[in-house]
């Protein structure tokens, strides 16, 4: 089910071949990728040797590789450039991809896996880098929520669950409002101080709105408008 996400792109820098992709596939690629990375999890846990820091730290980094292709792809083009069919699904995977999430981070077996090992981490030579990846995978659990009671640690699921709808909600509104809302400018003067190349692009975009002869800015996060 993972089709073109089962292995990594053969395009330059692995940019995505988006010929080959559809909308279709993004459903069961995110449901495969989820269901191979909690076996990948469930293997590190039912491991019958000693946690080291290879077979549970690294494991557990080099995990969720298709996962990790599928979202990657995914929340590109919904942060970019959206489509309602997108946007439905993204409504639809967020609080599943959460929710698997928390299985992992939030899982005590594994913890008590990557807790014996960090405990024991000067003891084992690690590098810098290695040294600096099990301090992040420790503290990014106990982060989550993993050092809670088990009660505790169902509220954070509820929790968690309902933010990633809420999120995904809000982002989407926020975004279409935006797109929604652009701001229009009547004469190029106004924009002086702005390249020619923008302020080309923003007369064709009050053209495409039905404005030609003036100027349309898109809005964005205030925090991000390149043009103020």
């Amino acid at each position: 089910a993972t089709g073109y996400f089962a292995s990594d792109s053969d395009l330059p820098f692995h940019a995505p071949d988006f010929t080959k992709i559809s909308e279709a596939d993004y459903i069961p690629a995110f449901e495969q990728g989820m269901a191979i990375h909690s076996a990948e999890v469930r293997t590190i846990i039912a491991n019958s040797d000693a946690p080291t820091f290879e077979n549970t730290i690294v494991a557990l980094e080099k995990s969720g590789a298709v996962l990790g292709r599928v979202s990657s792809i995914f929340f590109q083009l919904t942060g970019t450039n959206t489509t309602d069919g997108l946007d439905a699904i993204n409504t639809e995977i967020s609080p599943k991809l959460t929710s698997h999430g928390d299985s992992i981070t939030l899982n005590p077996d594994l913890f008590a896996r990557v807790k014996a090992v960090y405990e024991n981490r000067a003891n084992l030579g690690l590098d810098v880098e290695d040294t600096k990846l099990l301090e992040r995978t420790y503290n990014t659990m106990v982060h989550a929520g993993a050092l809670l009671t088990d009660e505790q640690r169902e509220q954070v699921k509820a929790i968690n669950s309902k933010l990633s709808t809420m999120t995904t909600e809000f982002g989407q509104m926020a975004r279409d409002a935006m797109a929604d809302q652009p701001l229009i400018v009547d004469t190029r003067e106004e924009l002086a101080g702005m390249s020619d190349s923008d302020i080309q692009a923003a007369a064709k975009f009050a053209e495409e709105l039905g404005q030609p002869g003036k100027f349309a800015i898109a809005l964005q996060n205030t925090t991000q408008q390149p043009l103020i």
